[in-house]
Formats: structure tokens, C-alpha cells, sequence
């Protein structure tokens, strides 16, 4: 019967045995050696360094003026790589919190974009300076702060897990970060024209500064957190700054109108000349004039021109496609520097107004040797002349106002011819020859028979 009961506690016990292998493994008296059977690939628990498992491994302590850190490596062959995968672990942690820190001064520059922590860790975990901020911290942990679990494998090899912990002043972090955002400020606000003794050579050269600055600071999530810029309302995000500032450039040149034609008369040449001017910047030719001409009905078109070295614009054209009226040129500045970052900038313009009017021509009578003026004749030829001009619809018209010499004028030679005569009559033909003259040039003649039979 003893026999019976005897084996029952045996059979009793090895499944107790094999029934605590397959659970969770437990900390054991630390004085005491502490074996586990391993069930496939559970490991068996050897011991520990120190003998006591620490409060924080299982419970982050919490402090005021800290924060902790529990890096924790993998299960690994040798105590050292333990060791360091539990430092590595808690230096991610610790750059990580770096992260959150510069995230918040998004809103002490203004910053128009607040990145998440997947968009701008991995900037951090690329800059040395906050590696070197975190890696300090690390280096500094305490042999007391580490933990170490010995285990051995169901192939009976070594393998060790460690805990560290890693304490952070919350304050020096947070002057650290102050530091670094001033380091990266300064590195790149020394790049901008302001703070440039060769500014004011360039517009180009001054505007492609700050289109660098925008560029290195925009295009790093990190940079563009933390980079700022003093300005009358505090902070400004510097990336920001920069472009506003490159904008700002151009945007304070100005058109200065300084002589164009108030009337055009239709079929001549007109000239504007526009002056452009700057408080900041000498040469001004990098940028360009778009001229568009226009009335109330419609556009006909725009067209660009040069600034020259005496930083005027010279607008020339003809009017002989136009109609009689009122028009407008509407004059702005472009520019073609860095376009594909700045887009259409709104800058200085100014609308140039003028009429086309009808050519108003002088009228001047010739007579010829054998004749004395008449005003009979000069008023009935200038009269049959205008009714020509009117019917015809000839775009001109007379002007004897004198008041200034005329660029366009009728020249009417007048010669007569004798006719057969009788008794004590004399007949004669008056002959008209009318040429419209350009500046004494003569553009269109013809003869006219004014009358036959005058008599004198």
C-alpha cells in the first residue's frame, strides 16, 4: 500500500515540476540560487546583479525636477552587449524626449507648421549636437543604475538582459535646447543680407541669399522648429522671415514716372521713359518691366523690357493700329530671380493714361510767281479741302490754330492758267497742287481744279 501511495507522490510531483517550467518565469530568493526547467524555448533564470530587483525596472520614478529613462536590451550572448543595448536604448528615449522639447518652441517662433514626432525624430537622431546633449547623459549613468538578468537556454547558452536607468534634468534640457535653437539661428541669419557687409551690390546676389537660408532651414523639419529670427514682435520663424525678406527686396523697388505722352497722335511714334529706384540697391537691372496695354473694351497684349544701367525703362511704340481714344499702360515690376520659390510677387506698378487723337495738320498756301494770295481763294480751297477730308474719311484734320508748328501740314501751291479771252474779260484756271507733309516731307499730293472762269 506504501508502495502505491509513494508512487502517486512521485507521478504527483513531476508533473508539478513540468507544469511550473511551462509558466512565466518569477524572481526567486535573491540569496538563494534560483533554477527553472526550460520547456523548448524558455529560458531558465540563473541569477541577477544586484541579487534585488530594483523598484524602477518595474515602476519609472517620478520627480520635479527629473525625468527617468528604463532602457532595456534584448536577451544577449555576454553581460557587456547587455549592457550597451540597455544604453542604446535609453539614449533613443532621452533624444526622443528632446524631441517633444523642440516641438514646443514651435510656438515660441511663430512657426506656421508643428511637425509630428514621426517627421521630425529622425532629424534629431541625425544632429550631432543633440546626440552629443543625450549621449552625455548616458555616459554618466551610475553602476548602482544598472540591472542585469543572467538566463540560461534550453541549449544551455548564456544569455543576459539589462536594465539602466538614466535620469534627465528637466532644466538643462530645456537650456540645451535653447542653446542649440540659438546655435542653428545664428548659423543661418548670418547668411542674410542684414547681417551682410556686402549687401547692396546685388539685388540678385541678396535675394539668392535668402532664398539659401529658406532652403536649408525649410527643408530640415528640425531646423525649421527651432530656427528664429528678433524681430520688433518677438520671435519669427526664420525660414519664414527669410522669404518675406527676399520678397521685401524687390517689393521696395519703386517706378518713379518721369516722361510719356499725355496725347498720341495717331499714326506716330510715342516714348515713355520710367525711372526705378531703390533706398537699398544701386543696380537695379536684374529686374524686368511688364507692360500691358489696355482700354475698356479690352487688352492688347503685354511685353517685357529691360532695365538699363541707368536703371530706366524705355517704352516705345506706334500708334497707327489704334482707334481714336482714351488708353491705359499699365507698368509693374517682375521679377525672374528665384521664381520657382517666390511665384508672382506683387510689386511696384504704376498706369501710364493717353489719348489718340486725329493728326491735326497746319495749313499753308504757296502761290506762284504770276499769282498774289487771295483770301477768296485760300478760304474756298481750304473749304473744299475739308469737305474732301470729311467725306473721305481721311484721319486728318486742319488746324490753323499757329500756336506751335505742326508736324504734319497741308502745303496747297496755287497757280493759275490763262484761258482764251474777249473784249475786256480775262479767264482763267485755278490749279491747286495739295501735298500732306511730315516734318517737310511729303507723304501724299495730288492736283485739284479749283474753278474755271474767276474773274478779276
Amino acid at each position: 500500500m506504501w508502495r502505491k501511495k509513494y508512487f502517486l507522490v512521485l507521478i504527483f510531483c513531476i508533473f508539478s515540476l513540468l507544469w511550473s517550467g511551462c509558466g512565466s518565469l518569477k524572481l526567486r530568493d535573491s540569496k538563494a540560487e534560483k533554477i527553472e526547467i526550460a520547456i523548448g524555448n524558455a529560458k531558465v533564470f540563473v541569477e541577477s546583479f544586484p541579487p534585488q530587483r530594483p523598484e524602477w525596472v518595474n515602476s519609472v520614478p517620478v520627480s520635479d525636477e527629473s525625468l527617468f529613462f528604463i532602457g532595456v536590451s534584448s536577451y544577449l550572448a555576454n553581460e557587456t552587449i547587455a549592457r550597451n543595448g540597455a544604453r542604446n536604448d535609453a539614449l533613443n528615449q532621452v533624444v526622443k524626449y528632446y524631441g517633444t522639447i523642440i516641438q514646443s518652441k514651435a510656438q515660441e517662433t511663430k512657426s506656421s507648421k508643428n511637425f509630428s514626432s514621426e517627421i521630425i525624430n529622425p532629424y534629431i537622431e541625425q544632429e550631432e549636437i543633440i546626440q552629443s546633449f543625450a549621449q552625455r547623459y548616458v555616459s554618466e549613468i551610475l553602476p548602482e543604475n544598472y540591472y542585469i538578468e543572467k538566463y540560461l537556454t534550453s541549449k544551455n547558452q548564456e544569455q543576459y538582459i539589462c536594465y539602466v536607468k538614466c535620469s534627465v534634468s528637466k532644466e538643462k534640457v530645456k537650456r540645451e535646447m535653447d542653446s542649440f535653437a540659438k546655435e542653428i539661428s545664428e548659423r543661418y541669419s548670418s547668411l542674410l543680407p542684414e547681417k551682410n557687409e556686402s549687401r547692396n551690390k546685388s539685388i540678385k546676389s541678396d535675394v539668392e541669399s535668402c532664398i539659401t537660408v529658406y532652403k536649408a532651414v525649410s527643408e530640415n523639419p528640425l531646423y525649421k522648429t527651432v530656427a528664429f529670427v528678433e524681430t520688433s514682435g518677438g520671435k519669427a520663424a526664420l525660414d519664414e522671415y527669410a522669404l518675406l525678406y527676399a520678397k521685401r527686396i524687390i517689393q521696395n523697388c519703386k517706378i518713379q514716372n518721369e516722361s510719356y505722352p499725355k496725347t498720341v497722335e495717331k499714326g506716330t511714334e510715342f516714348l515713355s521713359v520710367l525711372q526705378i529706384y531703390s533706398d537699398e540697391y544701386k543696380n537695379l537691372s536684374s529686374l524686368k518691366a511688364e507692360a500691358t496695354l489696355f482700354n475698356k473694351e479690352k487688352s492688347f497684349g503685354s511685353a517685357l523690357y529691360e532695365i538699363n544701367s541707368e536703371n530706366k525703362i524705355k517704352i516705345s511704340g506706334n500708334t497707327q493700329s489704334l482707334d481714336y481714344g482714351s488708353y491705359s499702360m499699365k507698368v509693374r515690376l517682375v521679377s525672374g530671380i528665384e521664381k520657382n520659390i517666390l511665384g508672382e510677387i506683387t510689386a511696384d506698378s504704376t498706369v501710364l493714361n493717353f489719348e489718340v487723337t486725329p493728326v491735326y495738320a497746319g495749313l499753308e498756301f504757296k502761290y506762284s510767281e504770276n499769282m498774289c494770295s487771295n483770301a477768296n481763294i485760300e478760304q474756298k480751297m481750304q473749304s473744299k479741302l475739308q469737305k474732301m477730308i470729311e467725306e473721305y474719311g481721311i484721319p486728318v484734320f486742319i488746324d490753323k490754330s499757329g500756336e506751335k508748328e505742326k508736324i504734319w501740314n497741308f502745303v496747297i501751291f496755287i497757280d493759275r492758267e490763262k484761258l482764251a479771252s474777249h473784249e475786256a474779260v480775262t479767264k482763267t484756271k485755278v490749279l491747286c497742287n495739295v501735298a500732306l507733309e511730315k516734318n517737310g516731307v511729303a507723304q501724299v499730293q495730288g492736283g485739284i481744279v479749283f474753278r474755271h472762269g474767276i474773274e478779276f
